[in-house]
């Protein structure tokens, strides 16, 4: 059954086991843990703001709505060196375009940091040692941004011509772009450049990478013909060294943007 915005009801947490693991492969101390997963729908003229909710690990379903966010949100990721839920926002955002929020986790509510130097940026990623990249779609090039003032840099020329893509680090410390056409690349972070890896043959955009399983999770759309709530979305998990769809899970309408969390 699909679960939409509209429902007059919430599914009731489901009890998340306990994970053992760490955050990746770098952590020092792993400990047991519980995964979490956070998103937030699409924003825009018709829709109104971006609105933070809580979906399951497991399955994709939605577990909890938590609450507007206050802007149109493009990219979501929680940065567990500095335990912060950070957003990117919309070019199209009324209030504060193009630039970085940091988002409570209990009330869906965001705060602007800094614009990214007039660049239209999404799809933020964290190091293990903290640092934030992200990607702009001004020249298609991996950006460095700055978490204190939302200041993005640009790294290199990526040498890729992308759309609706998402980025992420793995598991073992690659940072990986899924682009919208499904092929897979490595990104450098030092020089920005990007390599082909592999191609999945499917968008799978505004993702993360899970952090027991190292398989990385994807939105399969970004749009509808028709812009307004029903759009169907469907989560994409993704072995992004096979090249492999390995399941298709239907997830919330007008989802946009999806972070996991370590508590």
């Amino acid at each position: 059954m699909r679960i939409t915005m509209n429902m007059k009801w919430l599914i009731p947490m489901a009890v998340v086991g306990l994970l053992a693991g760490c955050w990746n492969s770098n952590d020092p101390d792993p400990v047991v843990r519980t995964v979490k997963l956070y998103g937030t729908t699409v924003g825009n003229g018709t829709m109104g703001e971006s609105v933070l909710v809580q979906l399951s690990p497991e399955d994709g379903s939605l577990l909890q709505t938590i609450g507007p966010v206050g802007y149109y949100v493009n990219g979501l990721k929680y940065d567990p060196v500095h335990n912060k839920l950070y957003g990117t926002t919309s070019t199209n955002d009324p209030v504060f375009p193009d630039g970085l929020i940091v988002i409570d986790r209990a009330t869906g509510a965001g705060t602007p940091i800094g614009a990214g130097a007039g660049m239209k940026i999404n799809n933020p990623t964290v190091s293990s040692a903290g640092e934030m990249f992200a990607w702009t779609e001004d020249s298609d090039d991996l950006v460095t941004v700055d978490t204190a003032t939302g200041v993005a840099t640009v790294v290199g020329d990526s040498g890729v011509s992308t759309y609706e893509h998402g980025i992420a680090y793995d598991n073992t410390g690659n940072l990986l772009l899924v682009n919208g056409d499904g092929e897979i690349y490595t990104i450098d972070p030092v020089s920005g450049v990007g390599t082909y890896t592999a191609s999945i043959g499917q968008r799978a955009h505004h993702g993360d990478v899970h952090p027991t399983t190292g398989l990385y999770w994807g939105i399969d759309e970004t749009w509808d013909s028709t812009p307004g709530p029903g759009g169907l979305r469907n989560l994409l998990v993704v072995d992004v060294t096979a090249g492999n769809i390995d399941t298709t899970l239907p997830t919330l309408d007008d989802l946009h943007a999806i972070a996991f969390f370590y508590d």
